[in-house]
């Protein structure tokens, strides 16, 4: 410990600076900066209760303020600042909402997303409510939600920009903040209800029906402008029924969503009077048919958010000098790693040798049939020696015959007589080499001919002449005649030498 006591007490300052840290960018960095020292940490040490460095990492519950949660894991301190930090960049985007500067917090809320996406995929095995997977989950959705929203507002709230934009393409975006929200609603539910504030998946659920409905009054103003009057009338009416019930979710008591509640008043005024007006203009100028709302096609989704990963560069501008570098230095766990690498490398290269090396042998030994060719020679040599020791035998004993002929195995002669009885007819091969390469010769005609008659119709009839490319297919046949045609020489070589060799025996 002595030998690192400055780098300690440094490192346990950066620590004590993150606690009274500020919800702003400067409070930003410094849990970035830490962060980024727990990352090179990691690389150089050990740090549990089995047999590393043995540190008590103590949280607050975010959720249950009074209860605290102390692990032994690196992971663990890792996952709580990251946490943080995605709560840090939520609150700054808010916070630019307000300020109108709705670029960063359409630029933050991502983030804040990305970074609880990077804790999901990371830190499975969380000892907090907040950390849960369920909760994360149902946080990073509701980032998304926010930053698609935010998208939609910096349209709604510039003039050029509203002007500018197509109202389906509007309606669009409006639908997917409202799917967002759903899948928000939805998550919050699978989490324990007593662990956070429950008007939470109300706000979510207010949210949804909310842009669902201001998706279909946009979908009924584009209808309105290309003069489909009584489907316009029917979004309008769908977009009306989509706020139905939202009196029997908005809580009086909720500071949460009572802003949201007057928009929604403001929101259901608007209709009112819109439908009000087409429906007269339709009474007395369209009559249109009016279809029921019901049997409507949903408009379709289009998301403008996505999760921003972790800004690693960033981190590695902030953290400076590495704290405990002394203990191994990155130059030898680099070359370490290499190592490492390299050895694997070599590893894989002789297995993938070895199984090659192993496949052809077996494919050798099923061609020559082995072993089982092998004993049946064995068989045959053994048959001849033991015939030749009788003969000898037998002259021995003063037997007159006088046997010139030598008694050869009868499996032997079968295969030479099969052979002798089965001249190669190179005549009948040969015919059916020509017949081949006359059809080669037939199927080049045609497509010359095709192709002639191809350019010449295009000459003759212009534009007028609508026939698919053809030539891209004559140029693919072609191809496979050429083909063909090779494997057809390549076969006759073959056969030349495997009739040398057959005349040669």
């Amino acid at each position: 410990y002595k030998d690192f006591e400055d780098e300690t007490v440094q490192f346990n300052k950066l620590r004590s600076d993150i606690t009274g840290a500020s919800k702003d960018t400067t409070g930003l960095d410094l849990y970035y900066k830490y962060y980024g020292q727990l990352e090179l940490l990691d690389l150089r040490m050990p740090i549990d209760q089995h047999g590393g460095v043995n540190i008590d990492f103590k949280w607050f519950d975010s959720l249950k303020s009074s209860k605290i949660i102390s692990q032994h894991s690196l992971a663990f301190e890792k996952a709580s600042v990251l946490f943080n930090i995605s709560a840090i960049l939520s609150n700054i985007a808010s916070n630019s909402i307000d300020n109108d500067d709705m670029k960063i917090g359409y630029q933050y809320f991502q983030k804040s997303a990305g970074i609880l996406q990077f804790i999901l995929e990371n830190f499975l095995h969380s000892p907090s409510n907040d950390l849960s997977q369920n909760m994360v989950k149902a946080l990073q959705k509701l980032m998304i939600s926010q930053a698609q929203e935010i998208f939609i507002l910096r349209i709604l709230n510039d003039e050029n920009q509203l002007n500018s934009i197509k109202n389906s393409l509007l309606a669009r975006l409006c639908k997917s903040a409202s799917e967002f929200y759903r899948i928000t609603n939805d998550l919050f539910d699978e989490c324990d209800a007593e662990t956070f504030d429950s008007n939470w998946p109300v706000y979510c659920l207010l949210k949804s029906q909310y842009y669902s409905s201001l998706a279909n009054y946009y979908q009924s103003i584009h209808l309105k402008e290309t003069n489909k009057i009584g489907q316009s009338i029917a979004y309008l009416q769908l977009s009306q029924e989509n706020l139905k019930d939202y009196k029997k979710l908005s809580s009086p008591s909720s500071a949460l969503n009572s802003s949201l509640v007057n928009l929604i008043k403001n929101h259901l005024d608007l209709l009112s009077n819109d439908l009000k007006i087409l429906e007269k203009d339709n009474d007395f100028i369209y009559h249109d048919i009016i279809p029921n709302f019901t049997s409507l096609p949903e408009v379709k989704l289009m998301d403008s958010a996505k999760n921003l990963p972790l800004d690693k560069e960033y981190i590695s501008q902030l953290i400076g000098k590495e704290i405990f570098d002394r203990i191994i230095p990155m130059s030898i766990h680099e070359q370490s790693s290499m190592y490492t690498e390299e050895q694997a490398k070599l590893l894989r290269s002789e297995n993938e040798k070895c199984e090659i090396a192993d496949e052809e042998f077996k494919s050798t030994l099923e061609f020559l049939r082995l072993p089982k060719s092998l004993i049946e020679l064995r068989d045959i040599v053994k048959y001849n020696k033991d015939s030749l020791n009788n003969s000898n035998g037998a002259n021995n004993n003063g037997d007159d015959d006088d046997d010139d002929d030598d008694d050869i195995d009868p499996r032997v002669l079968s295969i030479s007589m099969e052979i002798s009885q089965t001249p190669l007819d190179d005549t009948k091969i040969a015919n059916k080499r020509s017949e081949i390469y006359s059809t080669l010769q037939l199927c080049d005609t045609l497509l010359q001919n095709e192709e002639k008659q191809y350019n010449e119709n295009k000459l003759k009839y212009g534009i007028n002449w609508t026939q698919q490319q053809f030539p891209i297919n004559i140029s693919e046949f072609r191809n496979d005649v050429s083909k063909i045609r090779k494997s057809l020489l390549d076969a006759s070589a073959s056969d030349s030498k495997i009739k040398s060799i057959f005349d040669s025996f």
